[in-house]
């Protein structure tokens, strides 16, 4: 209690520093303030008092009063860096089991990267992966999973066919089905609620991964010359072909289309020459592009050219310009644009004399093209406003005068962005248990992740836990999550609690803090939910004194509002026999599709036992091999993995990474200084010093010298002698 008043007078003197204390974040809504510790936390795993209160902590920032206070952070009962109560203070409370989730075991989540994964193997390695979620202000953002839920067999599903793909990668044309248990919300014309109130016809809300408008610069800049779309399924894809000789420009237009760009490939023209395409992903967004670009299959130049610039000239020069060069005439520019019409072409031609003051016209030779005439230095403006966007290897198409111009690369590596769309349910159906899905069983999965909600099969779906706390100004019941006042979960938990919740509010007691699950199970093991309330009442906390209320309380809370209550083990122990042996005892045959239980002692700890057969198939499933750390490492996500390992191999797995790092620092610190004594006047003989003084780094070498990142090249290559050698320590993710 101490520790929460020396808090509270913290927060009244304005005090901000919080990481002092702890990985904690903050969010204020008016005078209030709400505590969440973060994945710092759990990486560091130290658990300060500071971290283990602020699990969605509420204070008022003017007068220090703890408006609401939920569970402190607890523990699995076999970890060992945190004090367990001792004998006279391990009395059992309560005992219930974790909430079950609702989609079957092959049911794919959608990763943030684009892939997807079953959920039944996230669950059962209990894999930290990266998903796609919404962030409150409606922005598709990424979503950790924090908690897993290994739930048993569940007897009503629902199939639903929705109007979307599966995922960013599927391509799906015949609609996507997704077996759900009825209570699962969804958010459904904008509102999360249970898939039992769908309809045909509905809006759900999908995703969609589209170019950022740099991106959409770059490829409609070179339409003007060589790049095309095609039609794949029913997406489109850029590509842009150059011949080997130019792959360097290739690698430049690869760097510009970014994490909208796939691996470069090679290929053979029908005149014999090596061709090497940028190519980018298939996106269903650039349609519209094509209908603007396209007419019957042919390119054609849009109307409206006023979104062109220095460097789409530019582009469109080193696609399909040629430099005019006689003894008895001064430098000319040329455009070879065979393939657009003669009035593409005058549009083309009058915008270069528009943004250039130039004399372009226009005339046929095996087609029509553009000329760029000397008149009266108008040129000059032309050539100097291209030039620094002239690639190196482009350069011989500049007149001697302009090579001078240092390319500038000005523009940085092109990003993709996800945006939110709807997509309609096309059919509804009950599932019979005898169908074809639940050939691998009927199990029900669920998981948690940092936003509350994550995207499924394409659709947005809705978990988290429900804090009830009390508006300062208005003195009424609210629900906030337990990292936000304003998340969705959060205002459709508040609207349930008085659309469907009573008899008044008001008289819930003024010290407590309730405690809800938003998702809540269908039927439970022991108890049957028959008329599915959407808020389940999992716990109570006197916000002033922090007493956990004893279990009869809590029931008698859930039945005076008509809140539903998880299902207690407690009776299943009798009262003499409630010890930790006995707890044990009555997990230990379970199977492993039950977790275990959270136990609550009277020193008002909480702690999770988990059944010896759940850990054994994890234990089971649980690999690591140095290629996957290296992996992790080259992907950024190697402290996410850490949070997986078994406290006995973190050391091992540590020295794994440190040598990782260790060899990339050297191999670019031998690249560094080779290159600084290394004469490059010459390419040939730059390349016969590199092979005579330090060819077992000749390819970092080549790559640096072209002024590419040899990051990924090192990944690539330095560590293929190890990447076989594995240890038995965590899942393969």
């Amino acid at each position: 209690m101490k520790q929460i008043e020396e808090l509270q007078e913290l927060v009244i003197h304005g005090f901000t520093d919080w990481e002092r204390y702890g990985h904690v974040n903050t969010k204020e809504k008016g005078d209030l303030i709400l505590f969440n510790y973060n994945i710092a936390a759990q990486l560091e795993a130290k658990w300060t008092w500071f971290e283990r209160v602020s699990r969605g902590l509420i204070l008022n920032k003017k007068t220090g009063e703890v408006v609401a206070r939920p569970y402190d952070k607890f523990f699995n009962w076999t970890e060992n860096r945190v004090p367990k109560p001792n004998h006279r203070t391990r009395q059992i409370v309560s005992i219930t089991e974790k909430m079950d989730g609702c989609f079957l075991g092959n049911t794919k989540l959608n990763l943030w990267n684009g892939g997807t994964i079953t959920i039944r193997e996230v669950v059962s390695k209990k894999i930290p992966v990266i998903l796609k979620g919404m962030d409150e202000q409606g922005n598709i953002v990424p979503t950790k999973v924090i908690d897993w839920f290994d739930n048993g067999p569940k007897n009503e599903w629902i199939l639903l066919t929705i109007d979307c793909d599966v995922s960013d990668k599927s391509g799906t044309r015949m609609g996507n089905n997704i077996p759900i248990t009825p209570n699962h919300h969804v958010y459904i014309n904008g509102k999360y609620k249970p898939a039992s109130e769908l309809k045909i016809g509905d809006i759900l809300t999908s995703s969609q991964r589209e170019l950022s408008d740099e991106v959409l610069h770059v490829i409609k800049s070179g339409l003007l010359g060589d790049g095309s779309l095609c039609k794949t399924h029913n997406a489109y894809k850029y590509m842009d072909g150059h011949t080997i000789e130019h792959e360097e420009y290739v690698d430049l237009i690869t760097h510009w289309l970014g994490e909208c760009s796939i691996k470069k490939d090679y290929r053979i023209s029908g005149y014999g020459s090596t061709m090497c395409r940028a190519i980018t992903k298939a996106y269903k967004s650039l349609r519209g592009l094509y209908s603007v670009w396209y007419n019957n299959g042919e390119k054609r130049v849009p109307e409206d050219l006023s979104w062109m610039d220095d460097f789409s000239v530019a582009k469109w020069y080193m696609d399909d310009g040629s430099l005019m060069h006689t003894e008895k005439q001064k430098d000319r520019a040329h455009f070879s644009t065979n393939s657009f019409s003669e009035d593409d072409c005058k549009r083309l031609a009058s915008k270069l004399n528009e943004m250039y003051g130039v004399d372009a016209v226009v005339y046929f030779s095996k087609g029509w093209n553009i000329r760029i005439n000397y008149d009266n230095d108008s040129i000059h403006k032309f050539w100097m406003s291209i030039a620094p966007f002239i690639v190196p290897c482009m350069e011989y198409k500049l007149p001697d005068i302009y090579k001078i111009y240092p390319y500038r690369v000005l523009r940085g590596r092109g990003k993709e962005r996800i945006t939110s769309v709807e997509t309609k349910v096309l059919f509804i159906s009950n599932l019979n248990l005898n169908s074809n899905y639940f050939n691998a069983g009927r199990k029900g999965f669920d998981i948690k992740t940092e936003t509350g909600n994550y995207f499924c099969k394409g659709i947005l779906v809705h978990n988290s836990l429900g804090i009830l706390y009390r508006d300062p100004v208005l003195c009424v019941p609210k629900i906030a999550t337990r990292g936000s006042f304003d998340s969705e979960q959060a205002l459709m938990a508040t609207h349930m609690l008085y659309e469907d919740y009573g008899p008044d509010l008001r008289e819930i007691p003024y010290e407590c803090t309730l405690l809800f699950e938003i998702i809540y199970p269908e039927n439970r093991i022991v108890v049957d939910y028959k008329d599915r309330k959407s808020l389940v009442l999992i716990g109570a906390r006197n916000r002033f004194t922090g007493e956990h209320y004893e279990p009869d309380f809590i029931t008698d809370i859930a039945d005076y509002f008509g809140f539903q209550e998880p299902t207690d083990y407690g009776e299943m122990i009798s009262a003499v026999n409630h010890s930790v042996d006995h707890i044990t005892g009555l997990i230990e045959n379970w199977s492993a599709n039950q977790e275990g239980l959270v136990v609550q002692f009277n020193n008002g700890s909480f702690w999770k036992f988990k059944s010896p057969e759940y850990c054994r198939i994890h234990k089971l499933l649980s690999t690591i091999s140095f290629k996957n750390v290296l992996e992790a490492v080259k992907s950024g996500i190697i402290d996410d993995v850490m949070e997986l390992i078994p406290e006995h191999f973190e050391e091992e797995v540590k020295a794994m990474i440190k040598d990782i790092n260790d060899m990339v620092a050297y191999i670019e610190s031998e690249v560094s200084i080779n290159l600084a004594i290394a004469s490059r006047d010459d390419q040939k003989e730059f390349a016969l010093w590199v092979q005579a003084n330090c060819p077992e780094i000749a390819v970092y070498m080549f790559a640096k010298a072209k002024g590419k990142d040899i990051t990924p090249l090192i990944f690539k290559h330095a560590f293929r002698n190890r990447e076989n050698s594995s240890k038995h320590l965590i899942g393969d993710s």
